[in-house]
């Protein structure tokens, strides 16, 4: 039987073992639009480097997220630390892909100039890759997102999920995180 339930307020009990609590059982779902349904993460400890200019590189980190609904949104988060040779002035490019169901990457967005290195030219610079975007992938099936990155100028040095020696060991982890919110 299917019905509307009209409430102004729901309260659970004030004692017992789940006072103040209202308890979505097992196998039921909870819809509101707006709140987090899930949330995945992806890290990697792989180091990238590279001095090789207009190739878009693997990051390292491949999540995968299955949306409860075709009509979620999926809020996507990169961090990472690395550093940035410069030997003329240099930008760096970094891009998130989306694979659905295993139909092949597509570009989602892409931040052409992430950085600019201009003044710090031969010298090692500590650098934050970062990357935020909200997604429609209007998608149920298994959906894959990875970060890739791009380096403007032959014989620089750019390198991601590296501290070179800032810290021991001189490798970092970059996390890829992918929250699913209903709509």
């Amino acid at each position: 039987m299917a019905g509307t339930l009209t409430v102004q307020n729901l309260q659970g009990p004030t004692s017992g073992a789940n006072a103040n609590k209202i308890i979505i059982p097992s196998g039921q779902t909870l819809h509101a639009a707006g709140h987090v349904v899930q949330v995945v993460q992806a890290a990697s400890t792989t180091k990238l480097e590279t001095t090789t200019p207009n190739v878009w590189y693997d990051c390292g980190a491949v999540l995968s997220i299955t949306p409860t609904s075709s009509t979620s949104k999926i809020y996507l988060s990169n961090s990472a630390t690395g550093i940035v040779r410069a030997t003329a002035n240099i930008s760096i490019g970094l891009r998130l892909l989306r694979n659905v169901n295993g139909g092949g990457w597509d570009v989602v967005t892409q931040r052409s100039r992430h950085g600019y290195w201009g003044s710090a030219i031969n010298t090692y610079t500590s650098v934050h890759y970062g990357m935020e975007y909200l997604d429609s992938p209007n998608t149920a099936l298994t959906t894959q997102y990875k970060i890739q990155l791009y380096l403007t100028v032959s014989g620089s040095n750019v390198r991601y999920n590296d501290t070179e020696n800032l810290l021991t060991p001189n490798t970092s982890e970059s996390t890829l995180i992918a929250q699913e919110i209903a709509q």
